[in-house]
């Protein structure tokens, strides 16, 4: 009854403003996003309409309007055919499912490739953390949801693009100032503007936050550049800059049933006694070059190099403290042609990516917090050239063609420089060849039908291939690259200029899944398999309305049905059992209103999350719950600056949910209590 008092309270709430408010201006800005958009996610600028597969794209407001902007769950919530998990832990990083891939990720982004300004965030073996980005630059996002190897290469399942807010024309600044429940608290700053042809935008961010839970404690300063040179018509010069520093973030683990039930707030003892988190610091540099050479041919070029220093303590004794130095550089070359082909629009991109990572990682043992003595160091470096053509042919004005070819030959390495126990130095390497074949064909102006077939290659992390269980050095010799091929059927369109849907049915034949575990031994320490041959069948849907006078509402469907074909396991043959941590249901909703005239706007959102199972046999599932946020803000305007506050209230109906699992777990422990109704608010100042 307590629910259904609030939900009533809620909607007249989000009614009160069109009691006193008129017919908005805003209408034509809000019509305005239900609008084709140009993308860049498949190489050749292509509408998002037109695309032959299924995409979706999120404006600078997803990102930007009253969020608490210290995950990337925040934006990507509600994006059809995406799981998301661990918004709240962040030694263990955002984790991200397109599709099921990724979903085997005991911490941060795998199988899918993150890039930011296209420049990739993935490291060449297929992570990615998103510890480095500044959410609160972020301007918009495009979203492949699907197996793009044809495009990126290695652990591409699927693929998102995050672009940062681009320089301005005129002198900028900009402070927001925000806090809320847990301690949490944010402080950014940015400054752009322009000199002679350089534009520039620069900023900086630091935040911190107690957590939900006991020994959940993060912080973390973030520093960012952003610098464009047109020194002529045939010449741009991008620099990117970036520096990222977290000196603590606590890991309180994951909990039993019963723990769970018992206190919610409280830390695995063992994370406790060993003091489990991690500290992160990190550069980032990358340049690129555009060269217009003619009308009709472009070549573009960048480099880039990193280094990552990470400490890690794990919840036991034997090499529980691990050192990780990463040196990551890469490169590659595009050449553009843009012409015509029987008397229609042809596009073509043809070139490299050439990229390499280099881990110094040793482990010592872990003496409640402190570090033991050493007990591994090696060195594994992973290498990848990939060559890849892409081409677009428009045959007629209905139809669009998209054939894109990729090959990567990968190699890796171990050398072993811990030789006490013996030289376990280890090399290997692989190739893949991997199409993709599109079709869409407009059946109005405004209303396409698409196809498309691809396919996926992924080869284990370097952080897997380590992790052995005869906890040894080396590779661990059993696993191998999974595969996969995708066959998808879609239809998306804008009807009446107010409805914009996208419908995505697939069905993708994985091979050689990878599959994690944990062993009684070493708790929080993830190990992983091979499981066999996989089976997935889903249906993805989105739809957003514009209602009227400021209004618009927006859903997203998404149905799972995946499944192992065949798969051998110490438990016998679980064949047919749902994959785990996957949901088969899960939906979003949201209505929104905006009023440019009054400056005024809010948003209700409901986040549903379908019951999964927790381990490959299906013995254990996770409930389903249904989440409930509210936000609302106003901009007071001047014609020099304005200020603009906001509030939000997240999980408005105090639901007891888990916002990360850890798929078979050791000794039960599956669960990672996340927290009840919060909130949070700031001031964005502007010049």
């Amino acid at each position: 009854m307590k629910k259904i008092n609030v939900l009533a309270l809620l909607l007249v709430l989000m009614a009160l403003p069109t009691l006193w408010l008129k017919a908005q201006n805003s209408d034509s800005l809000l019509i305005q996003e239900l609008l084709p958009v140009d993308i860049s996610a498949m190489r050749m600028p292509t509408s998002d309409l037109n695309a032959p597969l299924a995409v979706s794209t999120l404006g600078r407001a997803r990102f930007q309007d009253g969020q608490l902007q210290l995950t990337l769950n925040e934006a990507l919530n509600g994006v059809p055919g995406l799981v998301l998990f661990n918004a709240e832990n962040f030694a263990q990083d955002t984790r991200i499912a397109i599709r099921g891939f990724g979903a085997r990720s005991a911490f941060g982004i795998r199988g899918v490739k993150l890039m930011v300004d296209g420049f990739p965030e993935s490291t060449p073996d297929g992570q990615a953390q998103v510890d480095n980005i500044d959410l609160g630059s972020l301007e918009r996002a495009e979203i492949l949801r699907g197996p793009a190897a044809g495009l990126y290469g290695n652990a591409a399942g699927g693929v998102i693009s995050l672009f940062t807010e681009e320089p301005p024309d005129s002198t900028r600044l900009l402070l927001r100032l925000a806090g809320g429940s847990f301690a949490y608290r944010k402080l950014q700053a940015g400054l752009g503007g322009r000199y002679k042809k350089m534009h520039y935008s620069l900023s900086g961010a630091y935040w911190h936050t107690d957590g939900y839970r006991v020994l959940s404690r993060a912080e973390q300063t973030l520093l960012n550049a952003k610098i464009h040179w047109r020194l002529n018509k045939q010449h741009r010069i991008t620099l990117l800059a970036n520096h990222a520093n977290s000196p603590y973030a606590f890991d309180a683990g994951a909990l039993t049933l019963s723990d769970v039930n018992t206190n919610r707030l409280q830390a695995f003892s063992r994370n406790v006694q060993f003091a489990a988190g991690e500290s992160v610091n990190q550069q980032r540099l990358g340049l690129l070059w555009h060269y217009n050479i003619a009308p009709k041919h472009a070549l573009t070029t960048r480099v880039y190099g990193l280094r990552r220093d990470f400490v890690n303590s794990l919840a036991f004794e034997s090499g529980g403290i691990v050192h990780l130095d990463r040196m990551l550089s890469g490169g590659g070359l595009i050449y553009a042609l843009h012409t015509k082909l029987a008397g229609h629009t042809y596009s073509l991109q043809a070139g490299f990516d050439l990229d390499y990572q280099s881990d110094d990682r040793r482990r010592r043992d872990n003496l409640d917090g402190r570090a033991g003595n050493l007990v591994f160091d090696q060195n594994e470096s992973f290498g990848n050239l990939g060559v890849f053509l892409v081409q677009h042919w428009n045959p007629s004005q209905r139809l669009d063609l998209a054939l894109n070819l990729r090959f990567d030959q990968v190699w890796l390495a171990a050398r072993d420089r811990f030789l006490s126990d013996g030289n376990d130095s280890d090399k290997r390497g692989y190739q893949s060849f991997n199409p993709m074949v599109g079709l869409s064909y407009a059946m109005t102006e405004r209303w396409r039908a698409y196809a498309n077939v691809s396919s996926s290659f992924e080869t284990p992390a370097l952080s897997e291939l380590s992790a052995n269980p005869l906890n040894s050095g080396g590779f661990n010799a059993s696993l191998e690259p999974q595969s996969a091929w995708n066959f998808e059927l879609g239809s998306k369109g804008i009807f009446g200029g107010r409805w914009k849907w996208d419908l995505a049915l697939f069905w993708i034949e994985s091979r050689k899944e990878l599959a994690p575990f944990e062993l009684d031994l070493f708790p929080g320490r993830t190990f992983y398999r091979n499981t066999g041959q996989s089976q997935r069948k889903g249906i993805e849907l989105g739809l957003d309305v514009f209602l009227g006078k400021g209004w618009t509402a927006g859903a997203s469907y998404t149905y799972s049905d995946f499944k192992y074909k065949a798969y051998s396991s110490p438990a016998g043959s679980l064949a047919g059992r749902q994959l785990p941590g996957l949901p088969r249901h899960q939906a979003h909703a949201q209505v929104r209103y905006l009023s440019l005239r009054h400056h005024w706007w809010s948003s209700l959102q409901a986040r549903y999350m379908g019951s999964l199972f927790l381990d490959d046999a299906n013995t254990l599932a996770d409930k389903a719950y249904m989440l409930v946020n509210l936000k609302a803000g106003y901009q007071y305007k001047r014609p020099q600056w304005s200020l603009a506050p906001y509030l939000g209230i997240n999980n408005l109906l105090d639901t007891p949910y888990n916002g990360n699992v850890r798929i078979n777990a050791a000794l039960g422990r599956y669960f990672e209590p996340a927290a009840g109704l919060h909130a949070f608010g700031g001031l964005v100042l502007s010049w």
